[in-house]
């Protein structure tokens, strides 16, 4: 049987769509934490030790670059990889 993913962490600085997503991935069984840092995010992500992240590329405290450095040194099972949302 195929392992399911359901640790999902949303990092980014724009709360509605946070919540937007927040809400679609909580009704398809995820738990889900949010940050809105790169810093809140990479203390969140060492507790919580998520999946899957989906996160904004530019933040006040860093770039996405600093997290990604972050996951692939400390979190080598979350996924990575990257799509565009837009507006």
């Amino acid at each position: 049987m195929e392992h399911e993913l359901k640790r999902l962490m949303i990092v980014y600085d724009e709360k509605a769509f946070v919540d937007s997503v927040e809400v679609v991935f909580t009704m398809m069984g995820y738990d889900i934490i949010t940050a809105n840092s790169v810093v809140s995010a990479i203390g969140k992500a060492r507790e919580f030790n998520p999946e899957v992240i989906v996160t904004d590329v530019r933040f006040r405290d860093g770039t996405v670059d600093y997290l990604l450095d972050f996951v692939e040194r400390e979190l080598p099972q979350t996924k990575s990889g990257h799509c565009h949302f837009s507006s």
